[in-house]
């Protein structure tokens, strides 16, 4: 029966395991084993008849991962077996606060926690730190109802655990006031790395962030997919409320659907960073990208594209009142309208950007060293109209002929280690160019064409494996944006070379 187990330690004889955290390999710590089938179990899938010998071991393992966790002291590891969790202590699963890691053997496509809309998933309550790792997980079909509609896969307040490589899907936050189908965060700055999530909801009168609901929270999603969730009121994918500063790295933000901001809604003094991140294909009444209110987000280096509105002035982007928007290097394209600003008072920053394809470029909006489609008004200092020449339909690199390219402000100077889109580093011949993408990573020379010259300057420019010495004009083979060129840059340039 679900009971603990027999709650037993184990050290070197074969049990102990050595995991490598950041750089260095720590003592050693417990290993403790979750299988929901396991050979002793003489009901699979049952939690609450259990082998009667379970004490976490490989041989004898636990069929509940709220067991393993009970069991488990500060820096031990879980490890789950492919299946699927369900039942007593496979939801509403907590960490107790715990310094632990709890991680599938195969990835999350083998292991599922199935809460079977029966309760939420994960919840993190207990001031986990981010040495509380969940990694390799999926959460489907977890719940959040009635007076506790927060957060149907996972719940955090005053916790900042780490999420790594885990899908929340098909979940749900249901209520009169719903928030968080997959993901909700109260006081808590999680970080949430190479996660996927997908097709949740938040339903009810008033239903908030179909995906994620950020609350006073300072979170990290760094090379996430949010997509194909829904909300009944606003933010079908994210909603960023109350001085919510969270940071958004090469996130996919797509497909999903509100009545307000059905990419994303920012409010209440939040001030999030998204720095190449992508709003692709969202849909609402209103706004269907980003919709901003009474915040100062700092967009950059990211595509806002085929968003759609029902509204004809609301589509890509819109800031309302006292509303700083900072806006720099985005491409703005194919949207119901591209960028609105409806408050004269705030002060909207747009800088060597590119409107084109929308159904209107800009609506109030001042931009300057920005590339306005073809037919609208040119307004600000240094702006140009035009086609910019985009690659393809789909593809938002520049050509060699775009007018855009060295268009951008020429006092621009990018930060150390963040470069464009794509990673590569800004102003590579004299000016940024406009857009999310920057032109001739590699070429050395700035004639538009990457060759075996540009190659034969490559000496002048290493640094070592890890000079960390930038120098001056080597700026083309700096492929990761680190300050240095090395080894890691010289494989880049290498893929780049034509034949």
């Amino acid at each position: 029966m679900y009971s603990g187990g027999i709650l037993r330690r184990f050290s070197t004889l074969g049990l102990a395991c050595f995991c490598a955290l950041a750089a260095a390999v720590r003592a050693e710590h417990t290993c403790w084993y979750v299988d929901d089938d396991g050979a002793g179990d003489p009901r699979p899938a049952d939690p609450t008849v259990s082998d009667p010998l379970e004490d976490g071991t490989p041989e004898h393992p636990f069929d509940a991962i709220q067991e393993a966790i009970d069991a488990a002291s500060e820096g031990d590891e879980i490890i789950l077996a492919d299946g699927r969790y369900s039942g007593v202590g496979n939801l509403d699963i907590s960490f107790l606060g715990k310094a632990i890691t709890v991680r599938s053997a195969n990835g999350p496509e083998s292991c599922v926690v199935d809460c079977a809309e029966a309760g939420r998933g994960f919840s993190f309550h207990a001031l986990e730190t981010r040495d509380s790792v969940l990694e390799g997980v999926t959460l489907r079909r977890c719940a959040a109802t009635a007076d506790d509609a927060q957060g149907g896969g996972i719940r955090c307040i005053n916790s900042s655990p780490t999420i790594r490589n885990c899908v929340v899907t098909e979940s749900f936050a249901q209520g009169f006031f719903s928030a968080g189908g997959g993901v909700y965060c109260l006081s808590a700055d999680p970080a949430f790395l190479g996660c996927r999530i997908q097709g949740n909801r938040s339903s009810g009168l008033f239903s908030n962030g179909g995906a994620i609901y950020l609350d006073f929270s300072d979170a990290v999603l760094a090379d996430c997919v949010i997509s194909d969730n829904r909300a009944g009121f606003a933010g079908g994918g994210v909603v960023c409320e109350r001085n919510s500063r969270p940071t958004f790295l090469r996130t996919t933000i797509s497909d999903n659907m509100a009545q307000f901001g059905g990419g994303m809604i920012i409010q209440s003094a939040s001030q999030p960073l998204l720095h190449a991140c992508v709003i692709r294909g969202n849909m609402a009444d209103s706004t269907a990208g980003i919709q901003v209110d009474s915040s100062d987000p700092v967009i950059r280096d990211s595509l806002i594209v085929g968003n759609v509105s029902f509204k004809a002035t609301r589509g890509g982007l819109d800031t309302g009142s006292n509303s700083n928007t900072i806006v720099t290097n985005c491409t703005i394209a194919g949207n119901s309208t591209g960028m609105s600003c409806n408050d004269p008072a705030s002060e909207v920053q747009i800088s060597n950007s590119i409107f084109f394809g929308n159904g209107m470029d800009l609506i109030d909006c001042v931009p300057s060293y920005s590339l306005i489609g073809v037919g609208d008004h040119k307004i600000g200092e240094g702006n140009i109209t035009g086609d910019p020449l985009f690659d393809s339909e789909d593809d938002y690199h520049l050509q060699a002929a775009s007018p855009c390219v060295n268009q951008g402000d020429s006092m621009f100077e990018p930060d150390i280690g963040y470069g464009d889109f794509d990673g590569h580093w800004r102003v590579l011949c004299g000016r940024v160019d406009m857009g999310a993408f920057e032109l001739g990573i590699g070429d050395f020379d700035c004639n538009q064409d990457l060759t075996l010259q540009d190659y034969s300057r490559w000496p002048a420019c290493m640094a070592g494996p890890q000079g960390h010495s930038l120098k001056a004009g080597c700026q083309a083979f700096d492929f990761d944006a680190d300050g240095d060129v090395d080894l890691a840059d010289y494989a880049g340039f290498a893929n780049e070379l034509p034949g």
